[in-house]
């Protein structure tokens, strides 16, 4: 906490700083739109926007719209494209991605995106 001549009171966590009770997030992690398309083969190739200052992202997928979304695919920062190749015939899969970053060694996690589905035939 620190205080100014202009009577603001400031302080930092991990993730945001608070001027006058005011949150304002110190990493912009939110706000990624993603997109699947039926590649050729049996591939379905996912791309979304780069965020900047971010270290990587995670992307999920599952075969509910609403539940049982799994971990699939940790990826680097400058990525922002993967192409899922272990799929079933016939199922229709349903991805979301989120945005982190690593502070004082532990992740951050942004919000997730919009979920997309494909199916492969």
């Amino acid at each position: 906490i620190d205080g100014n001549t202009n009577n603001q009171v400031r302080y930092r966590t991990r993730t945001a700083t608070f001027i006058h009770g005011v949150c304002r997030p110190m990493y912009q992690l939110t706000g990624i739109s993603l997109r699947a398309k039926k590649t050729a083969g049996k591939n379905i190739k996912l791309k979304w926007n780069k965020l900047s200052n971010v270290k990587g992202y995670q992307i999920y997928r599952s075969t509910s719209k609403k539940s049982g979304y799994r971990l699939l695919k940790t990826i680097k920062k400058k990525n922002n494209m993967y192409k899922n190749t272990r799929i079933i015939s016939g199922t229709r899969y349903y991805y979301k991605i989120r945005a982190f970053q690593v502070r004082h060694g532990k992740k951050i996690y942004g919000s997730f995106s919009n979920i997309v589905s494909c199916k492969i035939k």
